[in-house]
């Protein structure tokens, strides 16, 4: 599959295969006639994937360069991203190079803001690992590192040359990180596209589901590709992709980032989000019903953990979509149907509570 993300001289292609990380170098040359490559990944990715990709690179006559950071959401920061400038300038890269990202959305977002900042522009692609970078996060120019207990604060929009996805790399995952994924694939599914859901609720199980990924995945691409194409710069339209991200970036600030997953937090702000707007007469209360089941069946969760719940408001209101009188939500008007409100904040520290 072959997708192209119209949005004018920025546009791009997302070339999804089976096995198409073995064919590396003819997907880099299709959008780069540079020679000088970093490659950014962190250790567990690296360990794995990063010799081989290097190797193909260097047999098509590139000079490669790697940075391997460490996995998780405390390397998306600007500490590590000064470390990756300094790397940058002691190799002598210039705006002529290329940043190739080789890793899930943390190492996706550090490198698209690195390759934003670095000369005022460095050209950059991602190849993303994980099931929620693949359907999500390597998609749409979003980069950003995180300021302490405020995540995704300092970044840029910065388009990628290219998006190669192989759903080959997701069987190195554990089942908690394609669960991850899941929440924004299902999150798809309710905001546009409710074929989505009907593939999920078909399945007989959580492996079934597995089964049937690849399917998944172009869905799911395709809800955020219209999107993106109509609202690049997310002040309209696309904020329909933030659905139960508001309430979700608050519980993951208040927990720790580390403690629990994106995919999690963002799971249990859909059910809580919607569990609002139905109350609100806003939304139809079948929706809730389908929700809950769709993430119990791919092993996430529905309800807060123990946490404070006064520390998760206050961490919303840090957030990026708030403004000084409230925040800008997504709710359902039905399966597959979406709507952007305006709602105070004390309306949802209600809700909240």
């Amino acid at each position: 599959m072959i997708e192209t993300i119209n949005i004018g001289t920025e546009s791009y292609e997302i070339w999804m295969e089976h096995g198409v990380l073995q064919k590396i170098d003819k997907w880099v040359k299709n959008f780069f006639s540079g020679e000088k490559i970093l490659i950014i990944t962190d250790d567990a990715v690296g360990a794995i994937y990063l010799g081989d990709v290097k190797e193909r690179l260097k047999q098509s006559g590139y000079t490669t360069f790697s940075f391997v950071v460490q996995v998780g959401e405390q390397s998306k920061s600007l500490g590590t991203a000064e470390k990756i400038y300094q790397f940058l300038n002691d190799n002598t890269f210039d705006r002529g190079g290329l940043i190739l990202s080789l890793g899930g959305g943390v190492v996706g977002d550090l490198s698209g803001f690195v390759a934003s900042t670095y000369q005022r522009g460095i050209s950059f692609a991602q190849i993303p690992t994980s099931l929620l970078a693949q359907v999500d996060a390597s998609i749409g120019g979003k980069t950003a590192v995180n300021l302490p207990g405020i995540k995704n604060s300092v970044g840029t929009f910065y388009q990628p040359s290219g998006v190669l996805i192989d759903p080959v790399v997701l069987t190195t995952l554990k089942t908690e990180a394609i669960s991850e994924g899941l929440a924004e694939v299902i999150k798809c599914g309710m905001i546009q596209d409710s074929s989505i859901l009907d593939e999920m609720m078909d399945a007989a199980s959580f492996s079934e589901i597995v089964q049937e990924i690849e399917k998944l995945i172009i869905k799911s691409i395709r809800v955020k590709k219209a999107l993106v194409e109509e609202d690049v710069f997310d002040q309209g339209m696309r904020m329909k992709l933030n659905f139960g991200h508001t309430i979700g970036h608050g519980i993951e600030a208040t927990l720790g980032y580390g403690n629990i997953t994106h995919g999690e937090a963002v799971a249990i702000g859909m059910v809580k989000m919607n569990q609002f707007a139905i109350q609100k007469g806003w939304t139809p209360k079948d929706t809730q019903a389908l929700l809950i089941k769709l993430l119990e069946k791919v092993h996430l969760p529905t309800d807060f953990p123990k946490i404070d719940l006064e520390k998760v408001f206050e961490a919303m209101r840090h957030d990026k979509k708030s403004k000084s009188h409230g925040v800008s939500v997504v709710t359902l008007d039905g399966i597959g149907q979406s709507r952007i409100r305006s709602i105070s904040w004390e309306e949802i520290k209600k809700s909240l509570a």
